[in-house]
């Protein structure tokens, strides 16, 4: 799969990114020292939200069951993590995606094009990020997963590093 995170971002500022292969080692490097950005590669993306699952309950029941720090689980690329398409979604994904904000995990999911994802990522999200989208295929699916095709249109002329919020 690779880590997508880089040392630094294109501004200069470090990502303190901590990258491992499994979300084992990542766990056992968790335990050690929480901080940072820890970047698993793996062909498994269900250990991960797993992980994300189990850090987040730590963190809720360490801080007396309604308190404590979400767990961020970002997926970049999410259709090669083989958890979802336009016609699939992965069962455990699907439920953590429902469940996510009662379990304490954000979810950010990352992809080129809103025609390779399914359905229920766009209509289920409460923030969308659109960097340059100039596809007109993808600015359909964008508008009829509900975002304004005002706010869509704007999304062909962005310079790189530059986005639009949308919240839904």
């Amino acid at each position: 799969m690779g880590w997508k995170i880089p040392d630094a971002l294109h501004d200069g500022r470090r990502t303190y990114v901590k990258r491992f292969s499994s979300a084992a080692e990542a766990r056992e490097a968790f335990a050690k020292d929480p901080r940072g950005i820890f970047a698993i590669s793996s062909p498994s993306a269900q250990e991960c939200y797993e992980l994300a699952t189990e850090i987040a309950a730590q963190s809720l029941e360490a801080n007396g069951g309604d308190k404590g720090h979400p767990c961020i689980l970002y997926i970049d690329e999410i259709v090669s993590a083989n958890i979802c398409d336009p016609h699939y979604l992965d069962p455990g994904f699907k439920q953590l995606m429902g469940e996510a904000r009662h379990r304490h995990v954000g979810i950010i999911a990352g992809c080129q094009s809103a025609r390779i994802l399914n359905n229920q990522l766009l209509t289920l999200a409460t923030h969308v990020e659109l960097f340059t989208v100039s596809d007109r295929r993808d600015h359909k699916r964008l508008i009829e997963c509900g975002i304004d095709d005002a706010i869509v249109a704007k999304t062909a002329a962005l310079p790189p590093h530059k986005h639009i919020s949308v919240k839904l």
